[in-house]
């Protein structure tokens, strides 16, 4: 306090205020006092913002790998990501697949056996196609083929669902295991034995104008059970479901769906003749078993693949059309908000 002074001065100032130059002096190059510094805090390290590449596995997440990310794929990605629905996940896809095919193939070995007649492609073939080989459609032998074929097809719709179920699940960031996936597929079982009845009449017209209007009409059903597993529909909304979805790229479905047909026979016809060369030099009661389970090996293979190639072929159509991706990307950032 200055001696003199009032305790409060006339233009309000405070007692004890001192003018700027009473103040402790510091030299003009002393570096300025950091405001943090003063109270003893830790500066704090600026954001850096550091770009990552996509990745299959989204760490941050703890996502599980996918077979391919959602965005418009190319017919490379498409092919390679129907394989790799069974490299991300073997045990579960096989699991799935044994689940289905075993019992299947039981229950047709003895539909065969019962009415006299062994089941091969050949006789697969003589049931759809009677005029390539010559016999009677109403000896006992075709009504066991037919039925064991019939049953086949039947179970390979359930492990497409299947697989579609599991697929799905991995882009939600969970893990189902085999038999969860084949419960959820059985759950859908009216609304897929719904779709396959239905599906009877124009597959059956198809197939008996032989292959070019089975070639051209397919394509349109190649995304029932995808729809039925992954929307939850019924079987005549699943139906029309895939022809829509189908119709706005027909011709690349086709393209894809053909090409796909033909790695699908060059990766049976190969293994399948390793079975063969396998089992001729195997005694009569040996070929008998190796036969028919070399090509249910072989079945385990390509069912997997097929029904992967539809899923990833669905969900590239769904990015195309309804921007799928921008979707989930969206509802994503509100759920972490």
């Amino acid at each position: 306090m200055v001696v003199g002074e009032p305790d409060n001065a006339p233009d309000g100032r405070a007692a004890g205020w001192s003018p700027p130059a009473a103040r402790e002096w510091a030299a003009p190059e002393a570096p300025a006092l950091d405001p943090t510094e003063a109270v003893g805090a830790a500066p704090m390290p600026a954001p850096q913002r550091v770009r990552t590449e996509p990745r299959a596995v989204d760490a941050a997440h703890g996502r599980p790998q996918v077979p391919v990310r959602l965005h418009p794929l190319t017919v490379g990605d498409i092919l390679d990501g129907a394989w790799s629905v069974i490299t991300c996940r073997p045990q579960a896809v096989f699991g799935a697949c044994a689940l289905v095919l075993v019992p299947t193939a039981i229950l047709g070995s003895l539909l065969v056996r019962t009415f006299g007649d062994s089941l091969s492609v050949w006789t697969a073939l003589r049931v759809f196609f009677p005029y390539i080989h010559p016999g009677t459609r109403s000896s006992p032998g075709w009504i066991g083929a037919a039925l064991a074929v019939a049953l086949l097809s039947l179970a390979t719709f359930v492990f497409g669902v299947a697989i579609s179920r599991m697929v799905m699940s991995w882009y939600d960031g969970r893990e189902l295991s085999a038999v969860r996936a084949v419960l959820e597929a059985l759950r859908r079982f009216p609304a897929i034995l719904g779709a396959y009845l239905v599906l009877l009449v124009p597959k059956g017209i198809a197939v008996a104008a032989f292959l070019a209007p089975a070639w051209l009409v397919f394509p349109f059903l190649l995304f029932v059970a995808p729809v039925i597993a992954i929307e939850d529909a019924g079987p005549l909304r699943a139906i029309r479901r895939s022809a829509s979805l189908v119709g706005r790229r027909y011709f690349r479905v086709l393209a894809i769906w053909t090409l796909w047909l033909l790695v699908e026979q060059i990766v049976t016809v190969a293994l399948g003749l390793l079975v063969d060369f396998v089992a001729q030099f195997a005694p009569d009661d040996v070929d008998r078993i190796l036969r028919p389970a070399g090509w249910a090996l072989v079945a385990f293979v390509t069912m997997p693949a097929s029904a992967g190639m539809a899923v990833v072929l669905y969900l590239d159509l769904r990015v195309r059309s309804e921007g799928m991706d921008l979707e989930r990307d969206v509802a994503e950032a509100f759920a972490g908000g």
